[in-house]
């Protein structure tokens, strides 16, 4: 590579490579009569280090410098000027130097442990941008349903350093157990923790809508940010089948034991089934196809349910429901949390779509 005038400057600008640096180094070494033109009086009078150059290479300088004190008055400001440019060349051997030894020190004294070099941590999001329901699992074994128009946010590898969620949105959390890393849920002013369970967030608009937690099975405790806490909001533990919800503009926090019933019309009649009147409001379910369980729920309360045919084949739901603590909407709702389901309502037609 040729030394041109561009690469020197380059050089004094600290904007070569490696490469670039060596050969500019050696060709002032072996050509110090070149480094003159660029170096004035200035740099020499702001010129400081703050190493002390081995005694060898001290040595040599002094000398050099004894022996330019028998120059005439004429040849001042090229002694200067030389003067500087052997102190910038023998400040980047003193740099070198000292680099090179400091890195031997810290090599030695590393022995036998290993150096982590810090890094800044680094974050993966996951947007639901359809109109379905995404689902998806976690390298700690949880898994999360994320409902359209919703995200997440957390730090990778997830479970390595914590299991903390941002979330924006509605989603489902099905939580691998982990007693030494509690799994926490941040939304808005709100943080859901739990340590092995399943329950859902709806936090789409923190700062204005409601904030909702829904514990479905095990134990979460929902605690305040700092600010509600320093207006007297504590925190909440849910057990299942409770409900939080929080309003962002009062500050209120307020717990359902028993989610707010939907309104059954007084004219329902059984269809398919004989009801026990002794306990009209539940229904049990062993091992049914969805499909069935659907059509005999929409009987039941005279509401609508549609599906498509086909789409729940293979699809099987034990357990019960007790329409006096648990609205039919709510329960459809678990189902398809359950199964992978997106279920809705428009214009009084319960949908459940794939």
């Amino acid at each position: 590579m040729k030394i041109t005038e561009a690469l020197i400057i380059r050089f004094f600008s600290g904007e070569c490579n490696e490469q670039e640096r060596r050969m500019v180094k050696s060709y002032f070494l072996e050509h110090p009569e070149a480094l003159q033109q660029y170096v004035t009086e200035e740099s020499w009078d702001n010129f400081t280090s703050s190493h002390l150059l081995p005694e060898a290479i001290s040595g040599k300088m002094l000398q050099a410098i004894r022996q330019q004190t028998t120059f005439r008055r004429r040849k001042l400001i090229t002694r200067y000027g030389w003067a500087a440019a052997a102190a910038v060349l023998l400040s980047l051997g003193a740099l070198t130097y000292y680099m090179q030894d400091r890195q031997r020190a810290m090599v030695a004294a590393a022995q036998p442990s290993i150096v982590i070099k810090d890094s800044l941590p680094e974050y993966k999001e996951q947007q639901n941008t359809t109109a379905t329901m995404l689902s998806f699992s976690l390298s700690d074994g949880s898994r999360i349903d994320l409902l359209p128009h919703s995200a997440i946010r957390y730090r990778t590898p997830f479970g390595q350093y914590n299991r903390d969620i941002q979330l924006q949105g509605k989603a489902s959390f099905h939580v691998a157990q982990n007693s030494r890393l509690p799994f926490t849920v941040y939304a808005g002013k709100l943080a859901t923790t739990a340590l092995g369970t399943v329950f859902t967030v709806t936090a789409f608009n923190a700062d204005k809508d409601m904030i909702s937690v829904r514990l479905l099975s095990g134990k979460v405790v929902v605690r305040p940010d700092s600010i509600l806490k320093a207006q007297g909001v504590k925190s909440a533990y849910l057990a299942p089948g409770q409900e939080l919800r929080f309003n962002p503009l009062q500050g209120s926090i307020a717990i359902y034991s028993e989610p707010v019933k939907r309104h059954i019309p007084a004219n329902v009649v059984a269809a398919k089934h004989t009801i026990d009147t002794a306990n009209a409001a539940m229904l049990t379910f062993n091992n049914e196809p969805l499909d069935e369980i659907f059509d005999r729920l929409s009987a039941r309360f005279n509401t609508r349910i549609v599906f498509r045919q086909g789409a729940l084949t293979g699809m099987r739901f034990t357990g019960g429901f007790n329409s006096e603590k648990e609205s039919l909407m709510a329960f459809l709702e678990t189902i398809g949390l359950l199964n992978h389901l997106r279920v809705y309502e428009k214009e009084g037609t319960i949908h459940i779509e794939e």
